[in-house]
């Protein structure tokens, strides 16, 4: 299950990266975590921690919730 939720998290985090043609370099700043950190979670090897997935549902516009990333 875990595997699953950071490959999801990592996909949608690639996803909404591009749609807004963010680097990577941008897109950690935005979420204030390292380029690094960012890195790890979009390649799914690593899951962030609630306060990073809280500053992504803001500054992309999403929903969160516990199985998934919805979209708007």
């Amino acid at each position: 299950m875990t595997s699953v939720i950071r490959t999801n998290i990592g996909s949608a985090l690639l996803s909404l990266r591009k749609s807004k043609t963010l680097s990577m370099r941008e897109a950690a700043e935005e979420l204030k975590i390292s380029q690094s950190a960012y890195s790890q979670y979009e390649r799914g090897s690593s899951i962030p921690d609630i306060k990073t997935i809280f500053y992504a549902s803001n500054y992309y516009h999403i929903t969160v919730s516990y199985t998934h990333l919805t979209l708007p």
